[in-house]
C-alpha cells in the first residue's frame, strides 16, 4: 500500500515508513526493526511522531509504539544530559543489545532494575528487562515516559550465534595420503 510511504520515521538512526502492515521483525520500509521483533500494524492512518524526525541521542516513549519491548542490557555508562534551559544532569545511560541509542535512566527505572538484579550496574549487563510506554507528571505537566516492568521477563533471551573460529590455512593434503601413481586408483577409473 502507498499510504504514507513518503513519510520516513527514524528510530535509532534507522528509517521507517508508515503503511498498512509489515512482515514480522521488519519495519514498514522492509528493514530490520531496531526495537521490536513484531510487525508494525497500521490502518491507513499516518502514525509518524514528529519527535522521531529530530536529532536525538536516546530512546523515547514514542519509539516503543505503544507496546512492551523486552531488551537485553549490553552496558550501562555514566552520562550527562542537557535539559530545557541548559540545565545539566547526570544519569545512567542504559544500552541494549542490537540497539544504537541508549535509554537515559531516571531514579524510578534504576530502582526497578536494582530490585530485579542488584545495585551494581555491572551485574545488569546481559540481563533482560521489559520497557513500556506510559505517562507521568513532570513540572506540573503530564508527559510521556518509558518505565521498566518490575518483573523479570519470561522466557530466554534469543541466543547469540557463537562466533565461528577462523579457518585453518590449507597446507595441502596430509603427508600420509596416497597420491595417484602410489598404487591409488585414478578418479573415474573403475
Amino acid at each position: 500500500m502507498k499510504a504514507g510511504i513518503d513519510v520516513a520515521k527514524r528510530i535509532e538512526g534507522t528509517p521507517r515508513t508508515v503503511a498498512s502492515a509489515s512482515p514480522p521483525g521488519r519495519c514498514l520500509s522492509g528493514s530490520r526493526c531496531p526495537l521490536r521483533s513484531v510487525s508494525h500494524e497500521r490502518t491507513n492512518r499516518m502514525a509518524t511522531h514528529w519527535k522521531s524526525m529530530m536529532d536525538r541521542d536516546f530512546i523515547f516513549a514514542f519509539d516503543l509504539d505503544g507496546r512492551d519491548v523486552t531488551v537485553t542490557i549490553s552496558k550501562v555508562t555514566a552520562g550527562q544530559l542537557t535539559g530545557e534551559g541548559g540545565r545539566k544532569s547526570k544519569k545512567p545511560l542504559c544500552y541494549f543489545e542490537g540497539k544504537e541509542k541508549a535509554l537515559a535512566l531516571n531514579s524510578t527505572n534504576c530502582k526497578v532494575i536494582a530490585a530485579l538484579y542488584g545495585n551494581d550496574v555491572e551485574k545488569w549487563v546481559g540481563k533482560r528487562v521489559t520497557l513500556y510506554p506510559t505517562q507521568t507528571e513532570m513540572g506540573g505537566k503530564t508527559v510521556d515516559c518509558i518505565r521498566v516492568r518490575p518483573k523479570m521477563p519470561s522466557g530466554k533471551a534469543p541466543k547469540q550465534p557463537e562466533p565461528t573460529p577462523p579457518a585453518e590455512p590449507y597446507d595441502g593434503p596430509p603427508d600420509d595420503l596416497p597420491l595417484a601413481g602410489d598404487g591409488a586408483r585414478e578418479p573415474g577409473v573403475d
